[in-house]
């Protein structure tokens, strides 16, 4: 990810680009076009790396019909 200064004061606004983060950064959310970071309110980075991933975490369970499965297990009556 890069950042750039603006300075909208200037005939040319827009600064020389600078590397914000130099370790990899899991991109498996990138795939499916959601973003793979968040920014909290604060301004910093949240970003999962992929050393603190493992496998199992990094899969992905659909259930679907979740909501009958739910009612036959426990009945609303």
């Amino acid at each position: 990810m890069m950042a750039v200064s603006v300075d909208f004061g200037q005939p040319a606004p827009l600064g020389r680009a600078r590397l914000l983060f130099d370790r990899p950064y899991a991109a498996a959310l990138a795939v499916i076009g959601a973003a793979n970071y968040d920014v909290d309110a604060d301004g910093r980075f949240l970003m999962i790396t992929p050393e603190s991933v493992s496998v199992e975490e990094s899969s992905l369970v659909v259930v679907q019909n979740w909501f009958t499965e739910l009612n036959r297990l426990a009945p609303a009556n």
